[in-house]
């Protein structure tokens, strides 16, 4: 099985640090966040630990909550499941963050036409969860 690429965003291979980076810096601390909210952008040794925690498999770096900001960001590596390549996929829509925070960070890093690519996207997502419903609705 592999994952259908048109549904995501292919960002540059060499901009995964920088990627991380930013998704930070575009977060903001909600709820108890802010007891644990620092100010400033993430320290090398936190993009570190994000980068080499997750290994090599499906997900290239993934942040959840950091430093009380709520981040909600993943990075996938393309390829079939067992099988990744050196592509590095995001999301079409971003959890807690609207179009215009993911624009940012796409054209941030360097990818052409950032709203482009988010409308082609979240149409091809669009797509597949219709078909999906389709294939599922006599379930």
């Amino acid at each position: 099985m592999s994952m259908n690429t048109d549904c995501y965003i292919e960002i540059p291979a060499d901009k995964l640090r920088d990627a991380i980076k930013i998704a930070f810096e575009l977060s903001s601390p909600q709820g108890l966040g802010f007891l644990h909210h620092r100010p400033g952008g993430l320290e090398e040794e936190v993009v570190d630990e994000i980068v080499n925690r997750e290994g090599t498999g499906h997900i290239a770096a993934s942040i959840d909550y950091v430093h009380g900001r709520s981040c909600k960001f993943t990075v996938f590596r393309g390829g079939d499941y067992g099988n990744h390549n050196d592509r590095l996929y995001i999301r079409s829509s971003w959890y807690d963050h609207g179009d215009y925070a993911l624009e940012q960070l796409l054209t941030r890093i360097g990818v052409d036409d950032p709203a482009g690519k988010i409308a082609a996207a979240q149409a091809a997502q669009r797509a597949e969860n219709e078909k999906w419903e389709r294939e599922n609705a006599s379930q």
